[in-house]
């Protein structure tokens, strides 16, 4: 995904991040020449009109000038290599947030802890989706998993974190911390 904030730009300058982005991502793994020439034809025509959800693929297939199942398999590879996220070509916080579950590995209790994790947040219910996934936008790419599990024929989650990301002070360690901050340091040695 790439980490672009579309507000109070102007959309130009907006189309001109997009395409380096895309241009920099070519020059290190090839992209077919109809992901390069559908993605170009995306960001020019969101000018216009935001950067909100992309159409369909008959009608970028239209303004490309191939057939629709090669304007599905060139946005298919552009979605695969993250230049579309949840179908848009900058999602908002919103989107991200509703679709922020799907980034991370989901295992059993038993399986997390075998695997080293601890829980981090208590267990969110259905209806708790949203405060879950607000949560889970600043751990991207952190050491965390969800866990999956039923409490009374209810499905849960939680946040799990690896033990070797979690701080281990003992309470000597934090009383140390704690004087070396408020200049004490040499009594401590």
């Amino acid at each position: 995904m790439i980490p672009l904030d579309p507000t109070g730009k102007s959309a130009h300058i907006v189309a001109i991040r997009l395409l380096e982005a895309a241009l920099s991502a070519h020059r290190r793994d090839a992209w077919k020449p109809s992901e390069l020439i559908v993605y170009f034809s995306l960001v020019t025509h969101a000018i216009g009109r935001g950067w909100g959800k992309i159409p369909k693929a008959g009608k970028v297939a239209d303004r490309v000038g191939c057939t629709p199942a090669t304007a599905r398999r060139a946005v298919g590879g552009i979605k695969a290599r993250g230049f579309l996220p949840y179908g848009h070509l900058i999602a908002t916080q919103e989107t991200v947030e509703r679709h922020a579950t799907e980034r991370f590995e989901r295992l059993t209790p038993t399986a997390a802890k075998a695997a080293g994790f601890k829980p981090i947040t208590y267990a969110y219910k259905q209806e708790e989706q949203h405060l879950l996934n607000s949560l889970l936008v600043g751990n991207f790419d952190q050491p965390v998993v969800l866990v999956e599990f039923e409490r009374g024929g209810e499905p849960l989650l939680e946040l799990w974190r690896h033990q070797d990301a979690i701080a281990k002070w003992t309470q000597a360690e934090r009383a140390f911390d704690m004087r070396i901050r408020m200049g004490e340091a040499g009594d401590a040695l």
